[in-house]
């Protein structure tokens, strides 16, 4: 079984279970608290579903381009996931129509990296007087 997680839409993130060919879709709500929500929601899903986190054998996530914080924390938390199950994870790049049963084929890695659209934009700290 493979869960796929995808955060580059900008208000939703995206969460879908595939076996066999049938996919199953959780979407939620999200603004700035992805951080705080994510593992929450895979696991709230995952038991909805009544799957174990045993159950799985594959986890896909979109690498980007996309929103800085959200691709980086899809990422970590995929990377996480794969290492503490030892699974496997898979990229693939946003806007990529995709083939379920392709991607349920690929061998994956053992870890992934996000691909930002550009470089981040990060403000230096305000000077104190």
């Amino acid at each position: 079984m493979l869960l796929f997680i995808d955060t580059t839409d900008q208000d939703s993130a995206k969460l879908t279970l595939i076996s066999n060919s049938k996919t199953i879709d959780h979407i939620f709500k999200v603004s700035h608290n992805l951080s705080e929500v994510l593992i929450g929601q895979i696991q709230t899903f995952l038991k909805k579903q009544k799957i174990k986190f045993a159950d799985l054998d594959k986890i896909a996530v979109v690498t980007g381009p996309g929103h800085f914080s959200k691709i980086r924390t899809a990422v970590a938390a995929a990377n996480a996931l794969a290492y503490g199950l030892g699974i496997p994870v898979v990229s693939i790049s946003a806007g990529l129509k995709i083939d379920w049963q392709q991607l349920a084929k690929q061998k994956g890695k053992r870890m992934t990296q996000p691909q930002y659209g550009r470089e981040p934009n990060i403000t230096l700290p305000k000077k104190r007087s």
